[in-house]
């Protein structure tokens, strides 16, 4: 997730105010955030979902009210989600693509997603980010004349494992959406009431983490009621099929548009081997604390004890240049600390040192360049603490290092695959025989299978498989 660029979190809901926008006003924003969300979270590297996505989407946006530019992208998040901009940009995360079985589930996905732009619904939602269970208590002062952006730990969204933070939509919204796309579904000529299946993928795997609150799905962005889909079938009922004909025509067409797709962590923003953060991208590795937390935030690495929150050190780009100390010079610093910063070298490189005291706080900075950037490395515990924490502070400013080859190789990745079936084996069994790296509860909501049936033989099952980061897809 680290891209250390400044300002890397997007709030999607920020710029909701009360009232209502006008249709300029919403296309306007929705081009600007498109911008944003492209440059900060990213698009999925897949070009064959991508395609077709989009394919699916005009399609069926054909049938929504004129008037509306409609723009679809695959987003490069893990967690199964989907959301709409004001004014026509409609997103699927790549997460939530590999759920899907059908090109009906697809559509009506979109369908439901065009169903919001098309009712204006974001005009009227507000804000609903909640914070991330890190209550950090950091000293003002000192922090933003030297860290600016450190002290945003205290209020990142709950969202912020996908780098972006959604709103969520009213109950009645929502409905209004389900029937909008269902309708746009049908006469485009899919199953009205593959929504609701699409809608059973997604209950299922959010059930397989029920134990990570920060983790914003569309069933959280989306508020769930327990008649749901049982409202999309009874709406599906009524509503006649066009005649046009699916580009994916049957499951095996939509697997290979699937096939290849990334699941899980895109290691391009940073990956975790053990203890060790590897970024490929940014060519540097450091080692955190054993034993704690760590956290890749769109614009810091985190690392903290899981019993403290008061206590923790982050990594994040303070700016650009080949010493730190031309950095240092030109920040708002009094005399004092000033005078108290330290020339070092960590890895060969340049770097500097400086420890405060600030509102019951020992913060210990090291700044190091690297390949004309500079980063930052923060510690923070309270004053009657930091005895115990400073000597853990310098192992982990001193491991900044550029990334060695053998270290770039255990950066690893996982793709979709399709695997065929072995009779009367089961979902584990599979999983144990193909090495999937997803476990058997992900598999049986990737492919509507039931977790505990037996498999047929010769069916084509969706599994993630673990290679070598950057490989051919």
């Amino acid at each position: 997730m680290l891209n250390l660029r400044h300002g890397a979190l997007l709030t999607i809901s920020g710029f909701l105010l009360s009232g209502c926008l006008s249709p300029a006003e919403e296309q306007e924003i929705g081009a600007n955030e498109e911008a944003r969300l492209e440059e900060t979270v990213g698009l999925s590297d897949h070009a064959r979902s991508a395609a077709w996505v989009t394919a699916v989407g005009q399609r069926v946006a054909q049938h929504a009210p004129p008037g509306v530019a409609y723009r679809f992208h695959v987003i490069d998040m893990e967690v199964p989600n989907a959301f709409a901009l004001p004014g026509g940009p409609v997103y699927i995360s790549r997460g939530l693509l590999a759920l899907l079985n059908s090109e009906d589930e697809l559509a009506g996905v979109l369908g439901h997603e065009i169903g919001h732009i098309a009712g204006r619904h974001a005009a009227r939602r507000k804000a609903a980010a909640a914070p991330l269970a890190i209550l950090i208590g950091v000293p003002a002062g000192i922090i933003s004349n030297i860290a600016p952006g450190l002290g945003r730990l205290a209020a990142l969204p709950a969202a912020i494992a996908g780098g972006v933070a959604i709103s969520a939509y009213s109950r009645q919204q929502e409905h209004a959406a389900d029937g909008l796309g269902v309708d746009y579904a049908a006469a485009a000529g899919y199953d009205p009431a593959a929504l609701a299946d699409a809608l059973q993928a997604l209950e299922l795997e959010h059930a397989l983490h029920t134990d990570a609150p920060s983790r914003v799905s569309f069933l959280s962005s989306h508020p769930s009621a327990p008649d749901r889909r049982q409202r999309v079938l009874g709406r599906a009922a009524s509503r006649a099929r066009g005649p046009a004909a699916p580009i994916a025509n049957d499951r095996s067409a939509v697997l290979s548009r699937l096939a290849g797709l990334m699941v899980g962590e895109n290691p391009k923003n940073g990956s975790f081997v053990g203890d060790r953060f590897l970024h490929p991208g940014l060519a540097f590795s450091i080692r955190l604390p054993a034993g704690w937390e760590h956290l890749n935030l769109p614009d810091t690495v985190a690392s903290l004890p899981s019993d403290r929150r008061d206590i923790f050190v982050t990594l994040r780009l303070a700016g650009e240049g080949d010493d730190p100390m031309d950095l240092l010079t030109k920040s708002d610093l009094d005399e004092t600390t000033r005078a108290g910063i330290e020339r070092r070298q960590i890895s060969g490189l340049p770097a500097a040192h400086l420890k405060v005291e600030a509102d019951g706080s020992a913060i210990d900075f090291t700044w190091v360049s690297y390949a004309g950037r500079i980063y930052a490395i923060t510690g923070v515990a309270p004053v009657a603490d930091a005895s115990r924490y400073v000597a853990e502070f310098t192992r982990v400013a001193n491991s900044f290092a550029p990334l060695r080859t053998p270290d770039r190789a255990k950066i690893r990745e996982l793709r979709l695959a399709v695997t065929t079936s072995r009779g009367g084996e089961s979902l584990e069994g599979l999983a144990r025989r193909t090495g999937s790296a997803s476990g058997a509860g992900w598999i049986s909501a990737a492919n509507a299978w039931p977790l505990e049936q037996p498999l047929p033989s010769g069916r084509a099952i969706k599994v993630a498989l673990e290679g070598p980061y950057g490989r051919r897809r």
